[in-house]
């Protein structure tokens, strides 16, 4: 097993692990990762730098088909593992062992985290913050937006338009 290529099912997971020095910028390269709006809005409210940091890896994992995605804003990460398995899959790597069913938000709730069968790649999973958190982190972002836009500014992050760019891209990748 290469120790530095992971599968992170969350963002929060791809945060820690850069944290904690399991991985470098330069190992997301080879990562794969499950992610969603709702986390991504939550990474970018609450770690704003780190979301920087991250972001362009994610936009590079979605053009190179290592990217899974949940774009309805109200899951935090509603994706099944049926998809995460089609992405190991598109990627030359074996499914996850046991085959879970459901989705990855069930790991939040106590079911245990899956390992990819071939022990090719370390998966990684991190507790993602409540629906509430998110929705108030939405709230203060969308709030401190209407205050710069009033004033003249621009965005205080450096990829202000996450959302639509990540979209295109996957919708360009078909």
């Amino acid at each position: 097993m290469n120790p530095k290529r992971k599968l992170f099912l969350s963002w929060m997971s791809v945060r820690e692990a850069l944290m904690q020095g399991e991985v470098t910028e330069q190992d997301l390269r080879d990562c794969l990762f499950a992610t969603s709006v709702g986390e991504l809005i939550l990474g970018q409210a609450f770690y704003a730098n780190i979301f920087n940091l991250i972001y362009p890896h994610l936009r590079t994992a979605a053009e190179d088909g290592r990217l899974v995605y949940c774009d309805k804003i109200e899951h935090l990460n509603n994706l099944s593992f049926t998809s995460v398995n089609e992405l190991l899959v598109r990627n030359g790597v074996a499914p996850l062992s046991g085959s879970p069913s459901g989705t990855l938000s069930m790991l939040q709730h106590g079911l245990a985290i899956p390992t990819v069968s071939d022990s090719s790649l370390q998966v990684r999973w991190q507790g993602q913050p409540s629906g509430a958190e998110m929705q108030e982190a939405r709230r203060l972002q969308d709030e401190e937006q209407r205050a710069l836009v009033a004033a003249g500014g621009m965005p205080n992050f450096q990829y202000a338009h996450w959302m639509s760019d990540i979209k295109l891209v996957l919708k360009q990748r078909g």
